[in-house]
């Protein structure tokens, strides 16, 4: 079934000279000073207008945050030398690991190039010598009570035992 239409159409064009097609004058008067406005308005409170450059870019602030963890991990690692006090070894171990961290997410940063890349592969590669050194100074008070937990471990594991196995020389 088709539908028949009366033969006025819905949409007629505006015609030029109808009141409705015709803008006052002063519509673009008001739109440039409405906009001047706004303009002025922004630039007192200080929202728009030429921003400094920031002092330092998003790569640059990670590098610096990376070193400052590393250095405060070398200062722990000193105050452990001079007072023996074990509660700095691990403080030293963590912020090595935080600058680690923080040198590492330097490859999400816009301004990511091959001098932050280098500088932060070296600060990685000196976080880890000191992890490593606080590593070995950390010593267990009771290295036996290690080994008898991964030998229960061990037993859990298999059903044999390992001192019936006569694996050493007779």
């Amino acid at each position: 079934m088709t539908r028949q239409f009366s033969g006025q159409s819905a949409w007629r064009p505006i015609a030029r000279g109808s009141p409705r097609a015709r803008r006052p004058a002063s519509a673009p008067a008001s739109a440039a000073l409405l906009l001047a406005g706004a303009l002025l308005l922004g630039a007192c409170t200080g929202q728009i207008g030429l921003r400094q450059a920031q002092d330092q870019t998003c790569a640059r602030a990670r590098l610096d945050a990376a070193a400052r963890l590393f250095d405060d991990a070398r200062q722990q690692t000193i105050k452990h030398y001079t007072t023996r006090v074990n509660q700095a070894l691990h403080a030293a171990y963590y912020a090595s690991a935080d600058s680690i961290a923080v040198a590492r997410s330097i490859r999400r940063c816009w301004d990511f190039d091959r001098t932050y890349k280098t500088e932060a592969i070296e600060l990685i590669r000196t976080n880890i010598l000191l992890q490593r050194m606080v590593k070995l100074n950390m010593r267990d008070p009771e290295p036996l009570v290690a080994t008898t937990l991964l030998q229960e471990q061990y037993h859990e594991i298999f059903d044999h035992d390992i001192d019936a196995l006569n694996v050493g020389p007779n």
